[in-house]
């Protein structure tokens, strides 16, 4: 099967009432834990308190902006509004978004932000 270049094959769309997929469980660091990282890198927190921190973006001078988002948060009406819950719980993004960009300040170079500070917050509202 060619799955790439200019003409590559492509399944025929199906419709799934569930998709088949496999979303893994939300896992946090415990205290005092990291994720193991190759040798000559180290790996630390340097935050708490984000709402589902989703993009970071270093910036030239060493500050690191931190876009959260995640939905508002609506009633499920729907059957995929009730799925995708279900799909994001797993994930452990159901709960409340940031919605926001928050800046991190790493003054020393440490590795410990001195300041933490929510920059802009965006409201989002689905027009009926």
């Amino acid at each position: 099967m060619r799955q790439y270049g200019a003409d590559p094959y492509l399944p025929e769309p199906q419709n799934y009432l569930l998709p088949p997929m496999s979303v893994p469980k939300e896992v946090g660091w415990k205290p005092g834990e990291t994720p193991t990282v190759s040798g000559g890198l180290k790996i630390q927190a340097m935050a708490t308190g984000l709402l589902h921190p989703r993009i970071v973006y270093p910036l030239p001078n060493g500050d690191i902006l931190v876009v959260e988002g995640n939905s508002p948060g609506t009633t499920p009406f729907r059957p995929k509004d009730f799925i995708q819950g279900k799909v994001k719980a797993r994930a452990g993004t159901s709960g409340k978004g940031g919605n926001r960009i928050t800046l991190l300040r790493d003054a020393d170079g440490d590795g410990n932000p001195e300041e933490q500070t929510i920059l802009v917050t965006t409201f989002t509202h689905r027009m009926a």
